[in-house]
């Protein structure tokens, strides 16, 4: 039934965009004729107005002895639309515009004028002026733009012209003239009204002066005090004073310019800036300025970089990752540093204590070198990287048999289920996992496939991004062989809010986990990942790290640790109960925005209480240690493998394909996997 009116709907709304588009067709003719014969006398309009003001401008030009320039082409009038094969040919444009507006211009001109001439009557008559005695006021004229009214000859009031007709104007003070009234210079109340607005607000331009002044003189002599010219003189500073119309500004630098510390005051707000940070207060602005110049770096950029080379050797060498990386290679770095005339070198030592190399700082240039144990450089740390490719395997004890059957075609479960789960980041398949769910073993099979396996000259994750859910769900299933009922699939960012609401998760790593690629910012320090072996409970965030790490072992580790966080996340799920509504409400309004599925959200909840305490079963994914082979995209493409020695030859991506390139052997491998 529901359906039935949906398609109703349908048809009734396809009905109503026909009839409308019928009627809108009648008037549609009638109605461009109308909007394009005003919008050709709108367009001519603007043209005799801009070429009015061409006009004045090539007589400014003239004065200044420039040549006149034509500032409108003359083909500017032909590009209106010709209207004469509409209206019978009588529409034209009109030739004698110009003389219309040339009348407009001429009275708009006398007015100007006239009211010019009104103001400076106001502003010169003798009640003006004893208004002006009074508060010690002095007239100047403004040019065009009316007068101004100076206070011991600086600008205090403003008087200009805000309207032609009706004429009226306005007289203003404070920063950006912020406060002003209006008024008529012609009424005689006029007077009365400036007077009474001069006389309330002479007193606050005084104070505000008056602390201008104040202000400006202690912030000017903060260069004099002694404490500051001591350290200036102790470390060979440079001072320079800036006093510019609306503010002045202080900067204390190295000799080598590398600025320490820089300090402005503003004179139309009159408060204060010292290295970007605001003061309203000068008494706090200049304390906080001696505790900056005491404590700032006052070194020479030189020296800087030495610095930070040095400590950021100390810091490596206490990061417990790189403890433990380097402990598993029987050596330790000292903290204790020695140098020579050109060197400050920290010193690997073996598990004898003996010294194997060193990691020395260049006084000069803070450049960082690798030495041997005679000092003999290496290389420079700059040089080195660290390897982005997983292990490769050059052999393994997995032995395909000669005679596997041919899976050429997909194949059901035995009535099981497969979903597959994505998880995404930017829009690339970052995990990929079959789960298999067998409701007569009461299992969940999962089967991680890894994201570098090639199909078709693209890595399998490419799909998901370029081709979606649906087109990625069926690159797997013609992979593996699998038929597949749907597909999860869940970004990164909704995987650490769920986990934040369960509260985090508990897993068990099986071995230290160290990965020297991967830097991680906690509670503001920056460190190299490192789990050690054990139980750990996580965060959100804790768990897409061990998720997403991928450098310590390989690919294939990282697929395990993957399998870990889904039990441990399923594990959470099952503790809800009717109590934890909230959070199952939260879980699913965070699902909401990074969900990406094509299994309606009943069948979702229907599996889930089905399976909900159904054993996890962790298989071996695809992996070298099985049915896969790893290579290079670009020798995979050469026909002749030898070129790859080629100096400068570009070996291309890391890449996974099948062994004998026979795509069989993983439709075999998996369907063991499913059917034991």
């Amino acid at each position: 039934m529901r359906k039935k009116l949906i398609l109703a709907a349908g048809i009734l709304l396809l009905l109503g965009v026909v009839l409308f588009s019928a009627l809108s067709l009648k008037t549609e003719n009638s109605s461009l004729q109308n909007n394009l014969n005003s919008k050709d006398i709108e367009i001519n309009q603007l043209y005799s107005i801009v070429e009015e003001y061409s006009k004045d401008l090539n007589e400014i030009r003239k004065k200044l002895y420039l040549p006149e320039k034509n500032y409108l082409p003359d083909t500017f009038r032909n590009t209106s639309v010709d209207k004469s094969s509409m209206d019978g040919g009588e529409a034209r444009e009109n030739e004698d515009l110009p003389f219309f507006l040339a009348a407009d211009k001429l009275i708009s001109f006398t007015l100007r004028l006239n009211n010019l001439r009104l103001l400076k009557k106001f502003a010169e008559s003798d009640t003006l002026k004893t208004i002006m005695s009074k508060n010690r006021l002095e007239l100047r004229n403004d040019g065009d733009s009316g007068y101004l009214l100076a206070l011991d000859g600086i600008t205090a009031y403003t008087i200009r012209i805000i309207n032609d007709s009706p004429f009226e104007a306005a007289i203003a003070y404070g920063q950006n003239e912020s406060k002003e009234i209006k008024f008529n210079p012609v009424s005689e109340d006029a007077y009365n009204s400036i007077e009474d607005f001069i006389d309330s607000s002479i007193k606050e331009i005084t104070d505000y002066r008056t602390e201008q002044n104040i202000l400006g003189e202690k912030f000017n002599s903060i260069i004099k005090e002694r404490s500051v010219l001591n350290t200036v003189d102790q470390y060979s500073l440079a001072i320079k004073s800036i006093n510019a119309a609306d503010k002045s500004i202080v900067r204390i630098s190295t000799k080598d310019g590398r600025t320490v510390l820089s300090a402005e005051m503003d004179k139309n707000k009159l408060d204060f800036t010292l290295n970007g940070q605001s003061y309203v207060d000068f008494n706090r602005f200049h304390s906080r300025l001696i505790e900056v110049l005491e404590s700032s770096d006052k070194r020479d950029a030189e020296e800087v970089i030495v610095d930070q080379a040095k400590n950021k050797i100390i810091t490596v060498a206490k990061d417990p990752a790189f403890v433990k990386y380097l402990k598993d290679k029987h050596l330790t770095l000292r903290t204790e540093v020695r140098d020579d005339s050109d060197y400050y070198y920290f010193d690997f030592l073996n598990s004898n204590g003996e010294k194997q190399g060193a990691l020395g700082v260049q006084k000069k240039i803070g450049e960082i070198y690798l030495f041997d144990k005679e000092d003999i450089v290496i290389s420079s740390l700059k040089s080195l990287s660290i390897s982005s490719e997983p292990e490769t395997v050059d052999g393994s004890s997995f032995v395909i048999p000669d005679n596997i059957a041919d899976f050429s075609d997909k194949y059901l479960n035995n009535g099981s289920l497969t979903l597959l789960l994505i998880g995404s980041h930017e829009k690339n398949a970052d995990t990929i996992i079959l789960a298999n769910f067998n409701s007569s073993t009461d299992t969940i099979k999962l089967i991680s496939i890894p994201r570098d396996l090639y199909y078709q000259n693209r890595k399998i994750n490419d799909y998901y991004r370029t081709g979606g859910g649906d087109l990625f769900t069926e690159i797997v299933s013609k992979i593996t062989g699998v038929e597949i009922s749907g597909y999860i699939g869940v970004d990164m960012y909704a995987f650490i809010d769920i986990i934040n609401i369960l509260g985090g998760i508990d897993v068990e790593l099986e071995s230290d986990l160290a990965d020297p690629t991967y830097k991680i910012r906690d509670n503001g320090v920056w460190t190299t990942l490192y789990y050690s072996k054990g139980n750990h409970h996580l965060n959100g965030l804790e768990a897409l790290r061990i998720a997403r790490s991928r450098h310590t072992s390989s690919d294939f580790g990282r697929s395990d640790r993957q399998q870990l966080i889904l039990r441990g996340v399923k594990d959470k799920l099952n503790e809800l109960n009717v109590t934890d509504i909230n959070k199952v409400y939260s879980i699913f309004k965070t699902l909401d925005g990074y969900l990406d599925t094509n299994i309606p959200s009943m069948e979702m909840i229907s599996i889930f209480l089905k399976y909900k305490n159904a054993e996890i079963e962790k298989k071996d994914g695809l992996s070298v240690f099985n049915v896969l082979y790893n290579t290079y995209s670009n020798i995979h493409s050469l026909k002749d493998k030898n070129l790859q020695y080629e100096e400068g030859f570009n070996r291309g991506a890391w890449i996974l394909l099948p062994k004998n390139d026979d795509w069989n052997v993983i439709k075999w491998y998996i369907n063991g996997l499913l059917n034991e």
